[in-house]
C-alpha cells in the first residue's frame, strides 16, 4: 500500500513539474523558412519564406465604400476629377482678365491708313513732279517729272480726323530701299556743322530715306542711319515723325525741331532736281551761291 501511495505521488509530482516548464518556457514557434520538427515537416511550415524576410501581409481591396465598412475601414476620400487629367493634376482656373485690360480694349480707337504719292509745286502752285521712288547715289532723293516713276507714302490716322500732324511716312514696295529705309525724314545737311536751321541760318536738311524706329514727334534731332551717311560714309542726325497732312485738302508740310525743342518754319526747295529744306532760304542762297526752286507738298491719295 505504502509503495503504491509512493508511486501515485511520484507520478503527481513529476506532472506539476511538467505544467510548471510549460508555464516557465513557453514552445518556440518554428522560424520562418522550410522548417521541420523532429524530422515531421507540416504542410503550412514547407512554403514560409527565408528566414530573415518577412511575408507579405495579406491584402483585401475593398472597391466601394459599402465593401470598406463591411470590412471596418474608413470611406475613401472624395476624388476630384478633371477631364483628361490625373485627380493629384487638376487643372487651375484661368485668371480673371484685368479690368484694365477690358477698358482699353474697350476704348481704341480704330485706325485708318492713307496710301499716295507726294506732289511738288512751284511758287505759282504749277505742279512740277513728285517725289521719286529711287534715291540718286548720294542717297539724295529728288524729284521725278512722272507720275509713273513717284513713289508711294503711308501714313496712319484716328478713324474720322480730318488732319494727321507730326506722323511718319512710310514709303512704299517701290521704294528701292524699302526695306533698310522705310521711312520718309529729313537729315541734317552734308555742309552742316549743327542740325539747328532757322532765320539767318544757311544750315539746310536734305530728304532721305531713314531707318526704324521712327522718331517721336516733335523731338530733338537724333545719329540715325539713313541713305545720305549710307552713301557717303557721314554720320548724320534725323528726324523722320515731321509730317503733317490736311487729308481733304492734302496740304502736307515739314517741321523739323531743333536741339533746344524749338519748331522754326521749314521750307521746302530743289536744287537741281534734288528735294532739301530749309530755314531760311535767302541765307542758304546767299552762302551757296545756288539757284533754288521753292516748293509745297500735295498729298494725292490713291
Amino acid at each position: 500500500m505504502g509503495s503504491n501511495l509512493h508511486t501515485i505521488f511520484c507520478v503527481f509530482a513529476l506532472v506539476l513539474v511538467l505544467l510548471e516548464s510549460c508555464n516557465a518556457v513557453p514552445l518556440s514557434l518554428p522560424q520562418p523558412g522550410t522548417q521541420c520538427m523532429l524530422d515531421y515537416c507540416p504542410k503550412y511550415f514547407a512554403n514560409f519564406p527565408p528566414r530573415g524576410r518577412r511575408a507579405p501581409s495579406p491584402t483585401i481591396e475593398f472597391k466601394t465604400n459599402a465593401q470598406r465598412l463591411a470590412g471596418g475601414i474608413p470611406l475613401k476620400p472624395p476624388m476630384f476629377r478633371v477631364k483628361n487629367a490625373a485627380p493629384w493634376k487638376r487643372a487651375p482656373a484661368p485668371p480673371p482678365l484685368p479690368r484694365a485690360s477690358l477698358a482699353s480694349s474697350s476704348n481704341r480707337v480704330p485706325t485708318v491708313r492713307h496710301c499716295g504719292v507726294v506732289a511738288l509745286k512751284n511758287e505759282t502752285g504749277d505742279r512740277v513732279g513728285y517725289i521719286g521712288s529711287t534715291p540718286l547715289e548720294s542717297g539724295y532723293i529728288y524729284l521725278n517729272e512722272s507720275l509713273s516713276s513717284a513713289v508711294t507714302v503711308c501714313f496712319t490716322t484716328r478713324e474720322g480726323r480730318v488732319r494727321a500732324r507730326n506722323v511718319p511716312f512710310f514709303f512704299g514696295w517701290d521704294w528701292d530701299l524699302h526695306e533698310d529705309f522705310p521711312l520718309l525724314g529729313l537729315v541734317q545737311g552734308g555742309d552742316n556743322n549743327g542740325s539747328d536751321i532757322g532765320p539767318l541760318s544757311p544750315h539746310y536738311l536734305t530728304f532721305a530715306g531713314v531707318k526704324l524706329p521712327a522718331t517721336p514727334p516733335l523731338s530733338p534731332p537724333v545719329p540715325g542711319d539713313n541713305t545720305f551717311s549710307f552713301y557717303t560714309g557721314l554720320p548724320r542726325d534725323v528726324e523722320s515723325s515731321v509730317w503733317s497732312v490736311n487729308i481733304q485738302t492734302g496740304n502736307l508740310i515739314a517741321q523739323w525741331t531743333n536741339a533746344n525743342g524749338t519748331q522754326p518754319d521749314t521750307h521746302i526747295f530743289s536744287i537741281d532736281n534734288v528735294l532739301y529744306a530749309g530755314g531760311d532760304l535767302a541765307a542758304f542762297g546767299a552762302f551757296f551761291t545756288a539757284t533754288i526752286v521753292p516748293l509745297t507738298l500735295q498729298f494725292i491719295p490713291w
